[in-house]
């Protein structure tokens, strides 16, 4: 068993997956992950990109989901790591402070991982640091400070609590 799977859902976004397997490919080059690719059967090149990456990607599927929360089920369902990381296309992730989450993941003393999140306009130009709360200010300020690319959760927390609720289009994971 891997002590981690990373999964990305996709869907029409072949310039995005690109950035994304390339940074999936440099990381591969530090440590070692299993890795997924969901996508819902995209028409627009996306597919051809991912089989460009066959040595990067370790398991994929294109098929028809009921969106993007019915995609990460699936991606979390088909992962055999002990812990699961959900970077969506057209992310990366910062090396270096990947690493650091890695390292924390070794420990296995913890349930879920998390750090901050860079955001960066359409040139790649950094707009924004979320930056990582404290656990107690984190779910005081509610939901919209966990940010999926930086979130690392052990895969038996959702056995025992269950998997985004694919009813909502934009906060099945609230």
């Amino acid at each position: 068993m891997k002590r981690l799977s990373i999964v990305t859902v996709v869907y029409n976004e072949a310039d995005g997956i690109k950035f994304t397997l390339e940074s999936i490919k440099a990381l591969k080059k530090k440590i070692d992950f299993e890795y997924i690719i969901i996508d819902g059967m995209s028409n627009d090149g996306t597919v051809d990109v991912i089989n460009d990456y066959n040595e990067v990607v370790n398991k994929f599927i294109s098929e028809k989901d009921n969106g993007i929360y019915d995609a990460m089920n699936k991606g979390i369902r088909m992962a055999s790591g002990k812990y699961i990381g959900l970077l969506n296309a057209g992310d990366t992730y910062e090396i270096p402070a990947f690493i650091k989450l890695y390292e924390q993941m070794k420990t296995d003393e913890y349930d879920m991982i998390y750090g901050a999140l860079n955001v960066y306009d359409e040139e790649r130009k950094l707009i924004t640091v979320n930056k990582a709360l404290s656990p107690k200010k984190m779910f005081l300020c509610g939901p919209n400070n966990l940010n999926h690319p930086t979130f690392i959760i052990r895969k038996k927390v959702y056995s025992e609590l269950g998997f985004y609720n694919i009813d909502y289009d934009t906060a099945g994971d609230f």
